[in-house]
């Protein structure tokens, strides 16, 4: 395959920094609700490096990895935002993708609601996540215990 000339490559990152700040918004609520482990600069970051993989919608968006094991790869839905049903509609390309890259399965990590929401695409409640902060006290409740009571789904995360 030939090399993508500079210009070209710029004008490319161009465009996706362009989709990624329109994004930014969706995208921002659910690294919040996630616990805000990540910046806007390690998302970015991530994906131009390739650790991550970036899906712009029209009213929505997604940051996906893969994750290596030796029992198969996982492709792991990790950042959603926007439009719940842009989202769904997106959600069988994203599985064939998935497999063209040799992953077994897809996860999702979100609230209560979301178990319900994908239970018509297959999806299968798994572990859950519990988390406490160490660095404001243990008295203190976190994000994710405070956003899993929220039981609604959205494609906040």
């Amino acid at each position: 395959m030939p090399a993508i000339p500079n210009h070209a490559t710029d004008r490319l990152l161009a465009m996706l920094a362009s989709e990624f700040d329109r994004c930014w918004p969706w995208l921002d609520a659910a690294v919040q609700r996630g616990g805000s482990h990540h910046t806007r600069e390690s998302v970015w970051t991530g994906i131009v490096d390739g650790r991550f993989q970036f899906w712009p919608g029209r009213a929505s968006a997604a940051v996906t990895h893969i994750d290596v094991f030796p029992t198969g790869n996982v492709f792991r839905v990790w950042l959603v935002g926007g439009d719940l049903a842009e989202v769904l509609e997106h959600e069988p390309g994203l599985a064939e993708w998935a497999k063209s890259k040799g992953c077994r399965s897809m996860e999702l990590t979100g609230r209560k609601g979301w178990v319900k929401t994908l239970a018509p695409l297959g999806y299968l409640p798994g572990a859950i996540t519990m988390s406490r902060r160490l660095d404001h006290g243990s008295d203190e409740r976190t994000t994710e215990l405070r956003a899993g009571a929220d039981e609604r789904p959205d494609a906040g995360g």
